[in-house]
């Protein structure tokens, strides 16, 4: 396993079917909400219609 010294970027790397599994211990509050928009952005859930 690589890590590149960045959860983001790392994350991203995922997103893009780099790598094909992602895990780290002790990540910052900035780590959960950048994963975030990048799952959604990658990931978009479909929005309900009406």
């Amino acid at each position: 396993m690589r890590r590149s010294g960045s959860a983001a970027w790392d994350l991203c790397q995922l997103a893009e079917g780099i790598t094909g599994l992602y895990y780290e211990l002790r990540l910052g509050l900035w780590d959960f909400t950048a994963g975030a928009v990048i799952a959604e952005e990658a990931f978009p859930s479909p929005m309900p219609a009406g």
